[in-house]
């Protein structure tokens, strides 16, 4: 699920991101791209979940659902969409839990954290990874350290939006570490303006382009949406597939408005809600 990895556990949402390994001894002389699955990161309740469901689906997302035994209320649940630069959960009457793997908190761990001006809580790895916690509530999180390290808030009835920082384990196609670390803050004001609304599902039309000379075949993402915290005052922001050749350029002219080209092959770019994105060969 780019532009994470995502396994759905029955103990909660393990969330990786791309470690490019193409210096990799088997990968020499450009035989191969290897990604590796590395320093995941779980998403749970402090009280645990043994069961998963499939609560919905349609084209384009998976709703799971998890419980704290078969016969227990549901506690925690998540879509999850190909291209959302979020993961997006919802805790029912839960205290959250986020705990890193063999990835310690970069510098010395505080006893716990509060929401910044943006409603988010930022965690920085040792790695040089930096993860973002968006959240509805301004309850503080609590650190502990451990095989990483773990925040966890209060039992709340709410929602996350998890994102992450490029980090220069994934440079996207075209870009040097150079323009990477220029882009950063960039990055992460776009993640804070479009955290408010996500995507509940959404549905692919197909078909040829009318009216015109020489009519294009089109592709069409249309996307239902809400939002964190109240009425949107900005667009669901997706990965969408975009022209390689567009990716090349480190300013990625590909992806209107935003100038961050990210992915093989893709690009960040803000959707209306009910309106569609048209991409074409």
């Amino acid at each position: 699920m780019q532009p994470y990895r995502v396994k759905v556990l029955s103990s909660g949402l393990r969330v990786a991101v791309p470690h490019d390994m193409t210096w990799d001894s088997e990968c020499t002389a450009s035989k191969c791209v290897k990604n590796a699955y590395n320093r995941n990161v779980t998403i749970t309740t402090s009280t645990g979940l043994t069961v998963v469901e499939v609560e919905s689906f349609d084209e384009l997302s998976v709703t799971f659902r998890w419980r704290r035994s078969a016969t227990a209320s549901v506690a925690m649940r998540a879509t999850l969409l190909q291209g959302s630069p979020y993961i997006t959960v919802q805790f029912i009457s839960a205290a959250p839990v986020f705990q890193t793997f063999l990835d310690s908190w970069f510098g010395i761990l505080p006893s716990s954290i509060t929401r910044d001006a943006m409603n988010k809580f930022k965690l920085p790895c040792s790695s040089g990874l930096t993860w973002l916690i968006y959240s509805t509530s301004a309850d503080s999180l609590s650190l502990k350290s451990g095989a990483g390290f773990t925040a966890t808030g209060p039992s709340f009835s709410g929602r996350w939006r998890v994102a992450m920082l490029l980090p220069r384990f994934s440079i996207p196609y075209g870009w040097t570490r150079q323009s990477l670390d220029a882009s950063s803050a960039t990055f992460e004001s776009q993640l804070d303006k479009y955290a408010n609304v996500y995507a509940t599902g959404g549905q692919v039309q197909v078909g040829v382009e009318t009216g015109v000379a020489r009519p294009r075949a089109v592709m069409r993402y249309q996307f239902t949406t809400a939002t964190m915290w109240g009425l949107a005052a900005t667009q669901l922001l997706m990965w969408v597939p975009s022209r390689r050749e567009w990716e090349a350029e480190s300013h990625a002219p590909g992806c209107p408005g935003l100038g961050l080209g990210l992915g093989l092959g893709k690009c960040l770019v803000p959707l209306r809600e009910g309106r569609s994105r048209i991409t074409s060969p």
